[in-house]
C-alpha cells in the first residue's frame, strides 16, 4: 500500500508542474512553434497522468495489480523521477519569467510573457514528454492484461464450478424422478393387490 501512496503523490506533483507549464504556454506572446508543440505535449501528458491516477485510486489499484507501473516510480531507475525532475527544472524557469526580474530591490514584471527555452531544450523537453507518454500507455496496457488474464482465469473456475453444481443438480432431479416413480409403481401395484383380495372375497362370499 505504501507504494501505491507513493506513486500517487508522485502523479499529483507532475500533474502540478504539467498544469504550470500549460498555464505558461498559454500566455506567451507570439508563441513560437517550440511552445505551441510543448503545450500541446504537456495537454495530452496531463490526460495521461489523470487517467493512471485514476486508475490508481479506483478498485483496480490494488499492489497485484499494477506491478509494471509501479516500476516507473523507481528511484534512479523510473521514469516518473526523471520526469519529476524535467518538469521541475521547467516550472521553476517557467516561475522566474512570470515573477519578474529584480530591479534595485524591486520585483518588476514583464509587460509580455516571453518563451524562455532555447531550440535545444525544447527538443530535449518534447522527447521526454513523448518518452513518459509511451512508457505509462504501455505500462498500464501491460498492467490490464495481467488483470484482464485474471479475470479470465476467475470466469472459468466459476464456470466450472457452475457446471458442476447444474450437472449435481441434475442428477438429484434423476435420482428424486427414479424416486418418486418406483413409489408411484408401489402405489399402483398396492392398489392393484387390494382390488384383487377385495374381488377374492366377494367371490367367495355366501350368497
Amino acid at each position: 500500500m505504501a507504494e501505491i501512496v507513493g506513486l500517487a503523490a508522485s502523479i499529483i506533483t507532475l500533474l502540478d508542474f504539467v498544469a504550470t507549464g500549460i498555464k505558461f504556454c498559454k500566455k506567451v506572446k507570439d508563441a513560437p512553434l517550440e511552445c505551441l508543440n510543448i503545450q500541446r505535449e504537456l495537454t495530452f501528458l496531463q490526460i495521461y497522468l489523470q487517467d493512471f491516477n485514476f486508475l490508481l485510486n479506483g478498485p483496480r489499484g490494488s499492489p497485484e495489480w499494477i506491478d509494471t507501473s509501479k516500476k516507473l516510480a523507481e528511484p534512479g531507475v523510473g521514469m516518473l523521477p526523471r520526469l519529476e525532475s524535467t518538469l521541475a527544472r521547467m516550472s521553476n524557469k517557467v516561475k522566474k519569467v512570470m515573477e519578474g526580474k529584480k530591479v534595485m530591490g524591486m520585483t518588476v514584471k514583464y509587460r509580455t510573457v516571453v518563451w524562455p527555452f532555447a531550440a535545444s531544450e525544447c527538443r530535449d523537453l518534447l522527447n521526454e514528454l513523448e518518452r513518459a507518454k509511451t512508457l505509462l500507455s504501455v505500462a498500464v496496457q501491460l498492467d490490464q492484461a495481467r488483470l484482464m488474464s485474471a479475470i479470465q482465469d476467475d470466469l472459468s473456475i466459476i464456470r466450472n464450478q457452475l457446471g458442476a453444481l447444474a450437472s449435481g443438480v441434475d442428477d438429484m432431479r434423476l435420482e428424486m424422478g427414479t424416486h418418486m416413480y418406483s413409489q408411484r409403481l408401489r402405489v399402483l401395484d398396492l392398489n392393484t393387490h387390494n382390488r384383487e383380495s377385495a374381488g377374492l372375497i366377494l367371490s367367495v362370499s355366501p350368497s
